[in-house]
């Protein structure tokens, strides 16, 4: 190559002979579409020929190898005294520079050597950074300082020791504008400390990430699960100090602003974006990443990716995951792993990808009616789904106005002492009926096809109402409860929470059936025998005893009510794929062996205790205000709130589940047909089509079997394959960061420290925890054992009323689980960062529900 200079938005992979590690790598990225600073390149073409005349006395200094490195490069640096620039280079530096801006302002200049950032080796700090340099001249000594440290005593030293001679390595220099950073610091795409390819690892400091690199200043730590990017832990130290650039262009500490010195430098969206940008580049170079970053201005740039070496090899290999992109545009936006129902860590079957596009086809329908910014788009890869959030197109008017409309019906609701269920329930009841009302058995190929698009358009439009069905109190609640008890704000909400107990539910039913099934077996020991052994045919056992009779016939009724339940609803995973209870009895009779090995009493028992304290608490509340209409206010809305709850369960019963369901029924009605017609070899191959198949099919019987087979294998392929959690390129503009406040973290504390989180459900109580990672099935629970999870959902609500108490990860004051451990009394803390990981199994545990506190013993 020819060229002494190469604007960095030109240089490729393939131009490293000439531009070395750090430029290639900064051209890459720029190509790619990665916030990277503007600038160029001086090539290694202008380094050889500066050293054009010293080559022959420099080979001689370099093979003498018995001299040590410090005895060399002090040879080499005296011999190149006179070092100056080619008179061609310095001509074309004027132009370059002029592009970057005035003379003014402050640049980075630094070494970009061929046998730098290496995929073996680095050369981390081996060579000059020059940072804060002004004016043609001062670029220029800059440059020859860069060349210089090419001959380093380090720099000679570690290419002796990598076997990287003088005649096969050179120099080149990159040029770029100083970015006036807020932040700064370095990412790691694994964690090379504790060897874990599941975690990313970002260091952070205040002003220029010069001190996180050279350890002058002190820096934040964060660890990030790369699934979700939510941090693990953190440590924040105090941070008196931070590098900026003076008025002379020299890097010098300076003190932090006070309010900034025990603040973490990262918000969580900062955060999360820094560690998004370190997977994009994994992807970009094909192995795992050490980042530099910077943000200045709310907005996120990228100074430097290098691969990370000296990993062991399993953690080193980057899975192979590669994208067809519909275009550029595309390719160029962030898309997120979308957690799929059901994966079980594998990519859903087609039918469960086909109805989950089924119910984000209305999202935004959804999203315009009520003028919510949730539309987003989809990209399914390798049977994965990814999805990029995308703005409504709807003027600010018409946002405003449809907010207030929505905003205006759940306020007249509120007044009429009605939910959102009162609205939609019925209609929603009333489909389901006449799906139940379908006879299969009776029916021949259109009204199958028939029943099946009645069931996709009940799916579609149940889906569509289930965010309208809103089961949060209205904010009058919280403002009547604030005002009778004298609470701030943020304390009423979180107490008046406390208050929602009361109305029965889908789930409560449930709950005293299950119990009433278990008192019924405890009556007879044969039946109770049996169930305590669950044998692998238990149905058939207990249709064979007589005393089983009326225990089946409770059984029964249960499953006629129950039946269509898989567990769905957040915090549990299930999909179209997932068996219901009727299919799968023995789900139900798991959950009746729970009861019936406890001697507990009964569920309703504790509910009744449970609003007992709960009504002596709210007339303890009213009894000490002395305004008697705020005291009618506030029961007047507590009631409303209350109602207002059981909509969590309507909702999540007849949506999630039935819904649900109902069209997997429909589903495997038609299979059941397509299979007599010979369509099918056996009826679980029709998860492998997708709904139009499906339909066609049933209109015109056309083999399929090819298409199953073919799936199959690609299902298969796609099994062995780790999805990234993050596809395209991240959004460089950041929101807003919160204003700072003290965050320094406790250096050292005992592991037996409390853990804090949200209190959600009232009460003390110890126990043994029991840790539980997966969410697919029942864990193995003893009565009176504290479930430590991630979250839990509609699938193990059911068994609640056993625990002695409830630890969450993630999880809100109004979703299914706290509400359920309010309802029986169960002690609840939600919200507890990263608890399945702090708490091991086993370990006896103390939760307080009411401080949010969860000690270790």
């Amino acid at each position: 190559m020819d060229n002494l200079i190469l604007p960095c938005h030109k240089i490729r992979q393939s131009d490293r002979p000439w531009v070395g590690g750090k430029a290639a790598a900064i051209g890459e990225l720029a190509r790619a579409g990665f916030p990277v600073p503007g600038g160029f390149c001086v090539t290694t073409t202008a380094f050889r020929q500066a050293l054009q005349s010293y080559w022959p006395r420099l080979g001689e200094i370099l093979a003498r190898l018995e001299s040590t490195a410090q005895t060399r490069a002090r040879q080499i640096d005296e011999l190149l005294t006179d070092l100056a620039m080619p008179a061609a280079l310095s001509s074309e530096l004027a132009a370059a520079l002029s592009q970057l801006g005035p003379d003014e302002t402050p640049l980075a200049v630094r070494s970009s050597a061929t046998d730098e950032d290496g995929t073996v080796a680095s050369f981390a700090g081996q060579y000059a950074t020059v940072l804060g340099v002004r004016g043609l001249a001062g670029v220029q000594a800059a440059i020859l300082t860069c060349w210089r440290s090419f001959f380093s005593e380090n720099a000679l030293a570690a290419r002796n020791q990598q076997g990287s001679w003088a005649d096969q390595a050179a120099m080149a220099v990159l040029i770029q504008p100083v970015v006036d950073a807020e932040c700064a610091g370095v990412c790691f795409s694994v964690d090379p400390v504790q060897q874990r390819r599941d975690l990313i690892v970002v260091e952070a400091a205040w002003g220029l990430g010069i001190g996180v690199v050279d350890g002058a200043v002190a820096t934040d730590t964060y660890w990030v699960q790369r699934q979700g990017f939510t941090v693990e832990r953190r440590r924040i130290p105090e941070k008196p100090v931070q590098m900026a650039v003076g008025p002379a262009g020299e890097v010098h500490p300076i003190a932090t602003a006070p309010e900034r010195q025990r603040a973490a430098c990262l918000p969580p969206a900062w955060l999360a974006r820094v560690a998004q940008f370190a997977v994009a580049a994994e992807t970009l170079f094909g192995s795992r990443q050490d980042v530099e970053w910077a943000i200045a201005g709310q907005r996120v740039w990228i100074l430097q990716s290098r691969p990370l070496t000296a990993l062991p090899a399993e953690l080193a290999t980057l899975p192979p995951f590669p994208v067809d992109w519909a275009d550029e545009e595309e390719r160029r936006c962030a898309w997120l792993l979308d957690e799929l129902p059901a994966t079980n860590q594998q990519p859903p079957l087609p039918l469960a990808v086909d109805a989950y596009l089924a119910i984000e086809s209305i999202r935004e329908e959804v999203c315009r009616q009520i003028a919510v910014e949730r539309n987003r788009k989809v990209k399914i890869v390798h049977g994965y789904s990814y999805v990029c959030p995308i703005p409504l197109d709807l003027p600010a008017g018409d946002l405003r106005v449809r907010r207030a409309a929505w905003n205006d019906v759940r306020d007249r609701l509120h007044d009429q002492g009605l939910t959102t269920w009162d609205v939609w329930g019925p209609e929603i009841i009333k489909a389901t009926e006449r799906l139940r009302a379908f006879d299969p058995t009776t029916a021949d190929d259109p009204a199958l096809a028939h029943h099946l698009e009645d069931a996709l358009g009940a799916y579609r439009r149940h889906w569509m109402l289930h965010p309208l069905c809103s089961f949060h109190p209205h904010p009058a609640f919280y403002q009547a409860f604030a005002a009778v008890t004298g609470l701030s704000a943020s304390e009423a909400e979180a107490a008046a929470n406390q208050l929602l107990v009361g109305d029965e539910t889908p789930l409560t039913q449930l709950i005293d059936n299950l119990y009433e099934l278990a008192q019924t077996a405890r009556d007879s020991p044969a039946v109770a025998m049996r169930l305590a052994q669950n044998p692998p045919d238990l149905l058939a056992q207990l249709s064979r005893l007589p005393e089983a009779a009326c225990f089946l016939a409770q059984f029964e009724a249960l499953l006629a009510r129950f039946g269509e339940r898989t567990g769905g609803g957040f915090g549990s995973e299930s999909s179209i794929c997932t068996p219901t209870w009727r299919e799968a009895p023995e789900l139900a009779l798991q959950l009746v062996v729970r009861y019936l090995e406890s001697n507990e009493e009964a569920p309703a028992q504790v509910r009744v205790r449970a609003q007992t304290a709960t009504a002596a608490q709210v007339e303890a509340i009213c009894a000490a205000c002395a305004d008697l209409q705020a005291v009618a206010e506030f029961r007047r809305h507590l009631r409303a709130a209350q109602r207002t709850m059981t909509v969590l369960e309507e909702h999540n019963h007849y949506i999630d589940q039935m819904a649900t369901s109902q069209l997997r029924y429909a589903v495997l009605a038609a299979a059941d047909w397509l299979v007599t017609q010979g369509v099918l070899a056996v009826r679980d191959d029709v998860f492998w089509l997708r709904f139009e198949e499906i339909l066609a099919a049933l209109r015109t019987p056309i083999a399929v079997d090819g298409a199953v087979a073919t799936r199959k294998v690609q299902h298969a392929h796609w099994s062995t394959l780790e999805p990234p959690p993050l596809i395209g390129i991240p959004d460089a503009n950041l929101p807003a960061a919160p204003p700072p406040s003290d965050q320094v973290t406790e250096l050292g504390a005992a592991s037996s420290s409390p853990i804090h989180g949200q209190a959600a459900s009232p009460g003390r109580q110890q126990g043994r925890a029991r840790v539980v990672v997966a969410s697919s099935s029942l864990p193995a629970l003893d009565p009176g054992d504290i479930l430590v999870a991630k979250n839990a959902g509609p699938l193990w609500t059911p068994f609640f009323p056993l625990l002695g108490g409830l630890v969450l990860e993630e999880g809100s004051l109004t979703q299914h689980a706290a509400t359920t451990a309010r309802e029986y009394g169960v002690p609840a803390v939600v919200g507890v960062h990263d608890a399945t990981r702090r708490i091991p199994d086993g370990t006896w545990i103390t939760v307080d529900g009411i401080t949010g506190m969860v000690e270790l013993h």
